[in-house]
């Protein structure tokens, strides 16, 4: 996440492959910190399944 603009906003991305997509731009960091996991989740997934890596949650970390 960075600061957007000077707006006191946040600003959630995520690269996959090469491919940048923007998540939203949030009022809290907490909200741009989720919207992050959310897509890791959706997006990183797959691709460590089709690799026979067992998708690891943040409490197992």
């Amino acid at each position: 996440m960075t600061p957007y603009k000077g707006t006191g906003r946040w600003l959630a991305q995520i690269v996959l492959r090469g491919k940048r997509t923007r998540l939203g731009i949030f009022d809290t960091l907490e909200d741009a910190a989720e919207a992050r996991r959310q897509a890791e989740r959706e997006l990183f997934a797959p691709v460590l399944e089709a690799h026979g890596i067992e998708p690891t949650g943040e409490s197992d970390a």
